[in-house]
């Protein structure tokens, strides 16, 4: 069955991979991603739990559904094709995203203080520092960072706002630089490496969709998101240490990878089969529930 899942989502990636679907169409990343969490599995799957085969089944039938869309859409390239790369936003205006710019660089001193007081005041530029940072966020020690964590959310926005303006020549390249500088920031003083992705995805998406950066910008992005994960991992001591040998390092670093790639599928396995009960939307509208509990 994981050969059938591999060998579907292959033949879905080279399809997708036709010039005139475009770079980075939504088939390409869809089947691409799912073969390499499969082959990752298909190679790890020894230290993981096994997948039941009904769980497998239930992927192989949407992998075949999304084939057969992509099937469908393969004798159709120009509804995916892109006319040019010019990209612009018409409904934001610079202002407004200026102000929002001001308010999460001013609150960016907050979020540092916070963090050396989470810390338990030890420098956050430390490895001690560092971990203590991680380990309180992670526990939620006095609220984390509490209402000051919108802040990142809004600073990632606005810089991948900023990076189209800039591609549109409507800003300059010293305020995509402090813009970007702010985000970096934040993604520090996050100590998660999931930010990492989300904020890299966020500024270079737009950029990789309408085909402003090509395959070798796309490789030289994924050599900077590697060494900004090697460099949190050696910041929180979760698999990257000074103290190992290089072999012990990227065997470790392997593994990490392995984790963060394979083990969202197995734990979405097990889930499926321990049968869980449905939220009904809990989770989707926690914001209201949580608004609600807030006025009693």
């Amino acid at each position: 069955m994981l050969e059938a899942l591999l060998c579907i989502t292959l033949f879905g990636f080279i399809l997708a991979n036709r010039a005139q679907m475009g770079f980075a169409n939504p088939f390409q990343i869809y089947f691409g991603t799912w073969l390499a969490i499969f082959f990752g599995y298909y190679l790890f799957r020894d230290n993981f739990i096994p997948i039941e085969t009904d769980f497998l089944f239930i992927m192989l039938a949407v992998k075949i559904f999304s084939f057969f869309l992509l099937v469908i859409n393969y004798g159709q390239p120009r509804v995916l094709l892109l006319k040019n790369n010019n990209i612009s936003i018409e409904s934001v205006r610079i202002p407004h995203v200026l102000i929002v710019q001001l308010a999460v660089s001013a609150a960016l001193p907050l979020v540092y203080y916070r963090a050396v007081s989470l810390s338990g005041g030890e420098g956050v530029f430390t490895v001690i520092g560092y971990i203590r940072l991680r380990s309180a966020l992670i526990e939620n020690l006095d609220g984390g960072y509490g209402y000051l964590s919108y802040f990142s959310i809004a600073a990632y926005v606005v810089s991948s706002i900023a990076v189209i303006f800039y591609r549109s020549g409507e800003v300059r390249l010293s305020y995509l630089i402090a813009s970007v500088a702010v985000s970096l920031s934040y993604v520090y003083l996050s100590t998660g490496r999931t930010f990492i992705l989300l904020f890299a995805f966020l500024a270079v998406g737009p950029l990789i969709f309408v085909g402003y950066i090509k395959l070798r910008g796309v490789f030289f992005v994924a050599v900077c998101l590697a060494a900004s994960f090697i460099f949190i991992a050696t910041m929180t001591a979760k698999g990257i240490s000074a103290e190992a040998n290089l072999s012990e390092n990227i065997s470790s670093f392997v593994a990490g990878i392995a984790g963060y790639t394979v083990a969202p599928l197995v734990a979405f396995s097990d889930l499926v089969a321990s049968d869980p009960n449905l939220d009904w939307g809990r989770n989707m509208f926690r914001f209201f529930f949580a608004l609600q509990r807030k006025i009693g």
